[in-house]
């Protein structure tokens, strides 16, 4: 699988993803107390994400599953960018909601892209391999994400939600370049357009350990 190197730099990505996405359970309630809100305007925020994903999630999807899937991943990755650098704005509780809506639309446009794409590209006999090491890069994100965005947070303050609109940035250049043009087979278009996948070497395409 680590000769796919073009599938290594979208576990890069997906890496990146997960950590600034995971900012939502431990920056942000720091930034909304440092704003002077009460914990309700939290727990708000929490639920507004809940309803958006439950009732427009699979609508989305049915859009996004017919589009390119380098588009799907950069509007999802600057949308998640940009909700979380919205925060940065002054504006008190308004400003939260809009950031919060912005990022979750990221989440239901990107990331059942992101999730689908190990299973949609990898190899006869290494398709375990590819979605194994697409949960343990997105599980890696959310257990280093909290600690440094927090340790950034107390280092230079608001100014973290730029940084993770740059993270961002990096993550969909490394999608765009690691991430092939694969559509999803549905029952008008029986056969998926796609790439040629990694190299045509038997070992590393599933006859070697």
């Amino acid at each position: 699988m680590l000769a796919d190197r073009r599938f290594v730099l979208y576990l890069f990505a997906l890496l990146i993803n997960s950590t600034v996405y995971i900012q939502y359970v431990s920056t942000l309630p720091l930034a909304m107390q440092a704003a002077g809100l009460a914990t309700v305007w939290y727990s708000l925020m929490i639920s507004v994400n809940g309803f958006v994903v439950i009732t427009c999630e699979l609508l989305v999807t049915k859009v996004t599953q017919r589009q390119p899937i380098k588009r799907v991943v950069v509007v999802g990755f600057l949308l998640l960018g940009g909700g979380l650098s919205i925060y940065s704005l002054p504006g008190g509780a308004a400003v939260f909601i809009a950031g919060t809506l912005v990022w979750t639309l990221a989440e239901i446009v990107g990331g059942p892209t992101m999730f689908a794409y190990p299973g949609m590209v990898a190899p006869e006999g290494l398709r375990g391999r590819y979605i194994g090491s697409m949960q343990t890069m997105f599980s890696l994100g959310a257990a280093i994400g909290p600690a440094l965005g927090v340790a950034v947070y107390r280092a230079i303050g608001t100014n973290v939600w730029w940084c993770c609109g740059l993270a961002c940035l990096v993550g969909m250049a490394c999608a765009l370049l690691g991430m092939r043009d694969v559509r999803v087979r549905s029952a008008q278009d029986p056969e998926p357009a796609t790439e040629p996948v990694g190299d045509p070497d038997p070992e590393v395409a599933g006859g070697g350990a």
